[in-house]
């Protein structure tokens, strides 16, 4: 999460994903049935802090 509070979402297919995953220190829950979040769009988060 960046200082603003904004998130930079990663995306794409493939196993390059597990990386970014595991660098990431926030989590967006996304609701079921979304097909598409715009810059701007309210999404909750879920921070991961050290240790988690």
């Amino acid at each position: 999460m960046l200082p603003s509070g904004q998130v930079r979402l990663v995306g794409g297919p493939g196993s390059h994903l597990v990386a970014a995953l595991a660098a990431a220190d926030a989590l967006v829950a996304v609701p079921v049935g979304t097909d598409l979040l715009h810059d701007g769009d309210l999404v909750e988060t879920i921070l991961l802090t050290e240790g988690s």
